[in-house]
């Protein structure tokens, strides 16, 4: 049975895949819908991934901020990222943040809040997707100006 709901442009989000050499295809309002939808699908023995639309005319990027679930890592490890979700670039199992952290979706919850630094940098200067973690380049941020301890006067 095929999954065809591709007609509301509000869906940002596209989730396809094939299940016993039938093509499944369905749209989805938001990443966690989608990688949902992608989810049951492979639990169900298909092959599937999710994606954003390339045709709803988004030049960049849309960030989504991700944390791994309770109980994975200790809490000290439970940091926000900013995952780039690039147009027609497909998610299967996992998501590179720009810090280069690459969590796989199925320890990962989708969550508002303040990202880690190096995440608020790097997407604030970048607009090249995260780099593979073979080809990382140490970041380049200028230096704070020097600054006086408290009650000393210049």
């Amino acid at each position: 049975m095929s999954e065809h709901r591709m007609t509301n442009n509000r869906h940002l989000f596209v989730v396809c895949g094939d299940l016993d050499g039938e093509s499944l295809c369905m749209t989805a309002e938001t990443a966690p819908e989608a990688a949902a939808a992608a989810d049951v699908w492979r639990q169900r023995g298909a092959t599937a991934y999710w994606k954003l639309r390339r045709d709803v005319g988004l030049d960049g990027p849309v960030h989504i901020l991700g944390r791994y679930r309770q109980g994975i890592v200790g809490e000290s490890k439970r940091s926000i990222h900013i995952f780039p979700l690039w147009p027609g670039r497909a998610v299967v199992d996992s998501l590179t943040a720009y810090c280069n952290l690459i969590m796989p979706l199925s320890v990962m919850e989708f969550v508002n809040g303040m990202p880690c630094l190096l995440c608020t940098v790097r997407a604030s200067h970048s607009e090249d997707p995260p780099a593979r973690p073979s080809d990382t380049r140490p970041l380049l941020v200028p230096p704070l100006p020097n600054r006086r301890p408290a009650g000393e006067i210049g």
